[in-house]
């Protein structure tokens, strides 16, 4: 069987989706998650994350991370090259959302979709209309004391040029994330929804990067 597996890092925590296939939009075989309060050694790490079995072969592996999270990362890059492994694709956090938000606006029954992907280092924010997606970031502290600045920018943004979103989804790993949400729907009309295994997001759109990046070469 063919594997894809779609991994996202933060300062605060390495989240992993395991899917069939050599797309990375299959069926997920394991996900799961776990803090980074401490150093964690990028073999250990991998150790965890791939499958070795005679009926299972990883075919490909995504990795995006928080810019925070950038020398861990280069740690598990070094190590799965180390292993053997040729097809890891490195994808920048604006290129996870941007695929997550195209992802979403696919699949909802709204025409113009604003994506924030909140994360505890970081916040992506995607806007999708009929001609473009354009993705920006914005960073956090690490106290988490943005909970109401952070929405105000994610609107200021949404708002430029008078574009409303027909629906903005709030995604992520972070733990404030529902109080985000709460004051995004405060301060707009438009339907605030957070999208199921939010906190898997960023990995599971990490997973079809290989696949995209085999096909655009």
């Amino acid at each position: 069987m063919n594997l894809v597996l779609g991994i996202s890092m933060t300062s605060a925590a390495v989240r992993w989706v395991l899917v069939k296939g050599t797309t990375g939009e299959g069926a997920t075989i394991s996900r799961g998650s776990f803090g980074l309060h401490e150093a964690v050694d990028a073999d250990d790490l991998l150790d965890v994350l791939l499958i070795d079995e005679p009926d299972n072969r990883t075919h490909a592996i995504g990795l995006t991370w928080t810019n925070e999270a950038t020398d861990a990362a280069s740690g598990v890059l070094e190590a799965v090259r180390a292993r053997g492994y040729d097809n890891v694709i490195a994808v920048s956090e604006l290129e996870a959302g941007d695929v997550l938000a195209s992802g979403i606006a696919g699949i909802a029954d709204y025409e113009d979709v604003a994506v924030c992907i909140v994360e505890p280092d970081a916040a992506v924010v995607a806007i999708v209309n009929s001609e473009e997606t354009t993705v920006d970031r914005f960073g956090r502290p690490s106290d988490g004391s943005d909970v109401v600045e952070l929405p105000s920018s994610v609107m200021a943004m949404l708002e430029l040029d008078d574009w409303r979103p027909d629906s903005i989804f709030v995604v992520g790993s972070a733990e404030d994330l529902d109080l985000i949400k709460t004051t995004l729907e405060a301060v707009t009309d438009a339907p605030v929804f957070s999208a199921a295994e939010a906190d898997l997001a960023l990995a599971r759109r990490a997973a079809p990067a290989p696949a995209r990046a085999a096909i655009n070469s």
